[in-house]
């Protein structure tokens, strides 16, 4: 499925197969994708603020890169493999209970996200920046953290 550059905001995509689908540069503010399967899909350089990516488990290397993910909600999600490079996840994005195993994170800018008991073991987060962030519990396993910062986190 294509949705490049569509207007999809506050579209609900629940149980989905969303498998390889392109929503590169797509609008999709307030989405809802509740339990969807992402894997591979594209979502580089989409709109994506406080839209809700919860209960994800079907999601093998989905792309966000460049997405605008302020506010976004991501709990209780799987995406090992994830690329969330140069992704905007501020504002108060909620990643709690996430696993990111081995996701590309180089230049997250992820200030103030509420991310307790998230799993970034293995990540690539070379200059991201958890500035403010709650990290309660989260883990860092084997990640790579060259230039990544966390003031007051």
């Amino acid at each position: 499925a294509s949705a490049v550059g569509a207007d999809l905001r506050e579209g609900s995509f629940k149980d989905a197969d969303l498998t390889a689908a392109n929503f590169s540069a797509a609008k999709l503010v307030k989405a809802d994708i509740v339990a969807a399967k992402l894997s591979r899909a594209d979502f580089s350089g989409a709109s994506l603020q406080r839209a809700t990516l919860t209960m994800l488990r079907d999601a093998a290397g989905p792309s966000f890169a460049a997405a605008d993910m302020r506010g976004a909600v991501l709990t209780d999600s799987v995406m090992p493999d994830a690329s969330f490079a140069r992704a905007d996840l501020t504002g108060g994005a909620d990643l709690r209970n996430a696993s990111f195993r081995h996701a590309t994170m180089t230049r997250l800018q992820a200030q103030r996200v509420r991310a307790s008991n998230a799993d970034f073991d293995g990540a690539k987060l070379r200059g991201a920046n958890f500035d403010g962030a709650d990290l309660t519990n989260a883990t860092f396993l084997g990640s790579d953290l060259l230039g990544a910062t966390f003031v007051g986190a």
